[in-house]
């Protein structure tokens, strides 16, 4: 399968390490527990299939799902190559997010993420971390397209995204939405339905990060290893 990779958008390519943590740090049930591979990904990509946290009365539940949200109503699953992100500002309203932001919210569990800075035609990766070395949640939404007649089920998400601080704002001008870690259960929990309160524990200030230039290697998303997230020379 050839992955499209939109670079303009953020945000457009992640990192996720230490899958064997997640079960603790995201009071994983263990009755309905899903087997993911237990294996770093250093440059995921729209396209990926990748572990996101859901909530649910039984519990927090480890699932497997596509990068790029499609739909239910979509006709063509093509679709979520155009609905990575979620832009905070105008969720509530997108047609593709309206639901999704209402009941089918959801944390992605990330390492950090990397954007491009532009200087004239060069593009400049940089790889944006925690400052603690924790597992960050960037907000996210997913839905379930079926396929007809066959009844498969698609499970997708998007990341949710805001403008960043002002020196993030260097780099780029859109980041994950991250959800602090005291506030995840209310991101998660399915009965809360003030949209604002939602939109609120989004659009918080984020300051425990830290930020360095990375090489060209990130550029192709077949390039894998830990030799990724090594500061340019």
């Amino acid at each position: 399968m050839k992955i499209q990779v939109y670079n303009y958008c953020m945000c457009g390519r992640y990192v996720v390490t230490g899958l064997e943590h997640f079960k603790a740090r995201f009071n994983i049930s263990d009755t309905l527990y899903d087997t993911v591979e237990n294996q770093n990904n250093y440059n995921v990509a729209p396209g990926q299939t990748m572990p996101v946290i859901t909530h649910d009365e039984k519990g927090n539940h480890l699932k497997n799902m596509k990068w790029g949200l499609v739909p239910h109503w979509a006709k063509d699953p093509a679709i979520g190559f155009k609905t990575i992100n979620a832009r905070i500002e105008t969720i509530r309203h997108k047609p593709a997010f309206e639901k999704p932001f209402k009941t089918q919210r959801i944390l992605v569990p990330a390492s950090g993420f990397y954007e491009w800075k532009h200087l004239g035609k060069e593009k400049i990766p940089y790889f944006i971390h925690p400052k603690d070395s924790d597992i960050w949640s960037f907000a996210g939404l997913y839905d379930i397209w079926e396929e007809e007649p066959f009844g498969n089920k698609l499970y997708s998400f998007t990341i949710i995204t805001k403008q960043p601080p002002k020196d993030l704002m260097e780099i780029h001008n859109r980041m994950p939405a991250i959800v602090p870690k005291d506030l995840e259960e209310d991101w998660l929990d399915e009965t809360n339905k003030d949209s604002d309160k939602l939109i609120k524990i989004l659009d918080q200030e984020y300051t425990e990060y830290d930020y360095y230039q990375v090489s060209n290697l990130v550029n192709k998303p077949i390039n894998q290893g830990p030799e990724l997230l090594k500061k340019a020379s």
